[in-house]
């Protein structure tokens, strides 16, 4: 059989844009008439849309009567009902076959068919419990009458709403179920507007979009949404307290910062969130921290960094210790200094020697990082720092930027910010200054003043010894 209307290759851009717009758009699926004929209403609103599938696409909805084009509703029932694939063509087509049809409807029901199997069989149930004469469900119970005492089936990836279509453990509405009858989750909200649909077409009582058991009177329906509706508003109200609306953290970017908020004195537009301060990130400045944005700005004490590496402490944890894990830990103590968190420059970082481990090279008998406890590999990259211990680049380097200045297996200090300090004294002149200028220079034994000709000037060579000294 073949389609009423000429089959398309290309997808059009108008098409194209709605698919887009299908794939987050929202729509209350609220009755059907048949498997390929659907009522749709839009959120927030009493427009309602009927769509048809098959020979001919067709909506009742203005987009569709003035253009007879796909519509939104038309591609929101391909993508969300029977779960159509955007890449498929069978999404753009105006007409379809009757084999696409049926194709379309045994994927779906395939991919349902526990849960459609699970509801008919409570429909069954229900059914005959209303022909034994069952009495109306309790309020109470938020849903009717079809025999009661249905137990809540636990959510899976694969539950869908059957109003809204969406994945529920993708969505953070509160949920209702079928205590009639099959079970079935479903959203609070969707089931509200599922009960007031049915009541406004005369129907008696409202039934489970699923498994068509009686699931309770509207007022019991409305009466449980109002109270959802409650908590989620203080939740998402206690949500939004600690939300810090326009700061980004500096070393995360995470935007915006949820919870504590720190804001360096020194850099008052760096921000850092609690994950990040906690790990010493721009350790070398004082922060300050609130809570929330209504919050005063308050001093932050950092909490000192641990003395070993993250490996190395679940090792320790993870094992029997041995002597020489007593000594190491007794000289990491007796080696801790009060200012130990303080990072280490990049620069100071770059300035240890590092190199890469060729064939021959005794570290790769055996070794390991300090840091990392991972064997060593050839071709690695070490850097060795000033009291000879080595470790991977990367590791020691994340080590000293971001947690201590320190050796991690000896505990020894190897960068001092007041000892960098007071060495660095007044810049060193350039060799080509024409002015005169002090320098340092090494000779002999002895003390004398040896006069060097630098290459701009002359110059006074203050040193051991005596000689002539090229500058």
């Amino acid at each position: 059989m073949s389609g009423d209307l000429p089959r398309r290759q290309k997808c059009p851009p108008v098409v194209t844009r709605r698919i887009d717009q299908a794939a987050t758009a929202t729509f209350y699926l609220v009755h059907s008439t048949g498997p390929t004929a659907f009522v749709l209403k839009a959120p927030d609103s009493d427009k309602k849309a009927k769509v048809t599938l098959g020979g001919i696409q067709r909506c009742s909805c203005p987009t569709y009567m003035n253009t007879h084009e796909l519509c939104l509703h038309i591609i929101w029932v391909m993508m969300r009902k029977f779960r159509i694939p955007r890449e498929s063509p069978l999404l753009f087509q105006r007409s379809l076959v009757e084999r696409e049809v049926d194709e379309i409807i045994r994927s779906a029901l395939a991919s349902r068919r526990p849960r459609d199997r699970e509801a008919g069989s409570a429909r069954r149930r229900g059914s005959d419990y209303d022909e034994d004469g069952g009495d109306e469900g309790s309020p109470e119970g938020g849903g009717g009458g079809g025999g009661g005492g249905a137990c809540r089936k636990a959510l899976t990836e694969e539950d869908v709403c059957p109003i809204c279509q969406c994945e529920m453990l993708e969505s953070s509405e509160p949920v209702t179920w079928c205590r009639s009858g099959c079970g079935n989750n479903i959203h609070i909200k969707c089931m509200k507007v599922w009960a007031e649909h049915q009541k406004s077409q005369g129907e008696l009582t409202i039934k489970c979009p699923l498994c068509r058991v009686d699931f309770g009177p509207l007022h019991s329906i409305q009466q449980e949404f109002r109270r959802t509706s409650q908590k989620s508003t203080r939740q998402r109200r206690a949500d939004a307290f600690d939300l810090h609306v326009g700061v980004t953290c500096r070393s995360c970017r995470a935007c915006p910062v949820r919870g504590k908020c720190y804001r360096c004195v020194a850099c008052t537009s760096t921000h850092l969130c609690h994950e990040c301060f906690v790990r010493n990130c721009h350790a070398d400045h004082s922060f300050l921290v609130r809570a929330s944005m209504h919050d005063r700005w308050r001093p932050a004490i950092r909490a000192s960094a641990p003395m070993l590496p993250d490996a190395v402490i679940g090792d320790l944890q993870n094992r029997e210790l041995t002597a020489a894990d007593y000594e190491r830990l007794l000289s990491l103590d007796q080696a801790a200094a009060p200012a130990a968190t303080v990072a280490v420059p990049r620069a100071v970082v770059n300035g240890f020697p590092r190199e890469r481990l060729m064939e021959g090279n005794p570290l790769l008998a055996g070794g390991s990082c300090g840091v990392c406890l991972q064997a060593y590999q050839q071709h690695d990259l070490v850097r060795r720092l000033p009291c000879r211990c080595r470790f991977h680049a990367r590791c020691v380097e994340e080590w000293l930027t971001k947690r201590r200045p320190t050796c991690p297996v000896d505990g020894r200090t190897v960068w001092d910010p007041s000892v960098s300090q007071a060495a660095a004294g007044p810049p060193a002149l350039d060799a080509g200054d024409p002015t005169d200028g002090t320098a340092s220079a090494a000779g002999g034994s002895g003390n004398g003043n040896g006069n060097g000709n630098g290459a701009g000037g002359r110059g006074n060579d203050n040193g051991k010894g005596n000689g002539n000294r090229n500058g």
